[in-house]
């Protein structure tokens, strides 16, 4: 991702309207631009601020409230990433058990037994 993409994408990650492909570029890009990282912080405190105004009784530490966000969207993408691999391992698995059960059922099938 470029940073023109990043910046066209900043509204739709603070809104959580990016995909996991999507969120995985965005968060890639954002750990090696500090330039995009200071212009999300801004786009963040700025939309969610006004958010904020509104309710009395919310917190307005919103640079920690951003950091928090991000801490949750990298650990949403790991545990993603984790889930991916344990699908894989476990379609892998199906897989082999299937195709020797086939096996066994053909051997049985020819031989008799």
């Amino acid at each position: 991702m470029d940073c023109i993409t990043f910046n066209k994408d900043i509204d739709a990650f603070i809104h959580d309207r990016l995909d996991d492909d999507e969120l995985n570029d965005f968060l890639n890009h954002l750990k090696n631009c500090r330039g995009c990282a200071e212009e999300l912080e801004v786009n963040y405190i700025v939309q969610e601020g006004i958010i904020r105004l509104e309710d009395k009784h919310a917190s307005l530490n919103l640079a920690s409230a951003h950091r928090h966000n991000l801490k949750n969207y990298q650990e949403y993408m790991v545990t993603r990433k984790r889930l991916m691999i344990l699908s894989n391992i476990f379609r892998t698995l199906t897989f082999w058990v299937l195709a020797g059960t086939a096996l066994v059922y053909i051997r049985i099938l020819i031989l008799g037994y």
